[in-house]
């Protein structure tokens, strides 16, 4: 984890190196400015994590020497031996550039505020889409994945689909087995749900319990009636999740999934003799952010297959902005149409994963229509 309680894969990367061998062969890394490499040699092999290559042979000759070119943040010093030791991170890509192109326009953030907010491309953080939690796009974060309502809003979406795709309602006690199912079959390292302070108070209030923290396991009296109070949109501090409990029908939803969803979370969150709830994030958000435009991350095709993403901070001291990581959340719809097949064999899984992508552009386009009307609306693309 990192200083941020993100559950970062990667670390912030400084420099990132093209190598040329004096074959014909070409080799591409990158790693950090106090590491690196000039000549490869079986000692520094056995020390090193990872050398991404493309159309190289299965074996490189040891003293095979590179020629390397760097960019890197600060200055590198170079000792007299003219070698510098080299540690290159697994799967990470190597991102040089950010480019913004302009979707829609409005009032707001400029493209020269969403570059500045995105920052030095070499030391952007890069997740594992596979593993790492999705958060929900608000802006009062630091560095995500981003996607309206974050992990929970689209297991709604799949339980969405999967009633469709089988033409059954699911229960409460269907959500709450289904959702502890998944949580035990997913490689994810968590599992994402936001509120904020202001809903967590006015809740305390309506239910008289004072001192409420919704991570701790209430006493049995109380949970019947935290489990009918947490559903109601005043209670919700994840301003995606009220939209989908007041106007379900704005996303095609039939009135009572999302409310089932969050009740599931809750109960395996408070069962603390439960390993599956382990993985349940319960995130509690002091403040509303003011966001000032909404932002698409895209990268690079290599980066977008091996299901890399970058993570982007939507909060700075001068502004803030939705962030949305539409094409690393088809990893995250892959994984649950997956599960969903291997339950039910009426489902296929990349029919499922078709109507969750169609989904949750729906819930982005909703989204930006509520909560975003008239600022302006980019796709960063960083490479």
């Amino acid at each position: 984890n990192n200083k941020n309680n993100n559950n970062s894969l990667f670390s912030p990367l400084s420099c990132s190196t093209y190598c040329n061998t004096t074959s014909e062969n070409s080799y591409i890394a990158t790693f950090d400015k106090s590491l690196s490499l000039f000549t490869h040699s079986k000692s520094i092999v056995e020390a090193t994590s990872f050398l991404e290559t493309q159309d190289t042979p299965t074996s490189i000759p040891i003293q095979q020497k590179f020629q390397v070119q760097c960019q890197c943040t600060e200055q590198v010093r170079v000792p007299s031996n003219l070698k510098l030791p080299m540690e290159i991170p697994f799967g990470t890509c190597a991102a040089t550039e950010v480019k913004i192109a302009t979707k829609e326009s409005g009032e707001g953030l400029s493209a020269d505020d969403v570059r500045t907010a995105i920052g030095n491309p070499l030391k952007v953080k890069w997740a594992k889409a596979l593993y790492h939690h999705f958060s929900d796009m608000g802006g009062a974060q630091t560095e995500i994945l981003g996607i309206p309502g974050g992990d929970i809003a689209e297991f709604i979406n799949a339980l969405d689909a999967y009633e469709e795709m089988t033409n059954t309602y699911v229960r409460d006690v269907d959500c709450k087995r289904i959702l502890k199912k998944f949580l035990g079959h997913t490689p994810k390292i968590s599992f994402y749900m936001m509120t904020d302070t202001d809903a967590v108070t006015q809740l305390a209030n309506n239910v008289d319990i004072n001192n409420l923290d919704l991570r701790e396991t209430p006493d049995a009296s109380q949970m019947g009636k935290l489990l009918d109070a947490l559903v109601l949109p005043e209670h919700n501090g994840c301003r995606f999740l009220r939209l989908m409990i007041m106007k379900p029908e704005d996303f095609d939803l039939r009135k009572g999934v999302p409310e089932c969803a969050i009740r599931a979370f809750f109960q395996i969150l408070w069962d603390k003799q439960s390993s599956e709830g382990k993985k349940l994030r319960l995130v509690e958000l002091d403040g509303v952010g003011s966001e000032k435009g909404v932002v698409y991350i895209k990268t690079s095709a290599e980066c977008t297959n091996q299901g890399i993403a970058p993570m982007v901070q939507p909060k700075s001291s001068d502004n803030s902005m939705f962030v949305i990581h539409q094409a690393a959340a088809d990893v995250y719809r892959l994984d649950l149409s997956e599960f969903f097949a291997d339950m039910n064999e009426k489902i296929d899984a990349a029919r499922m994963k078709d109507v969750m992508n169609a989904n949750g552009q729906k819930y982005a386009n909703r989204a930006i229509q509520n909560l975003a009307s008239g600022k302006p609306v980019y796709e960063a693309s960083i490479i």
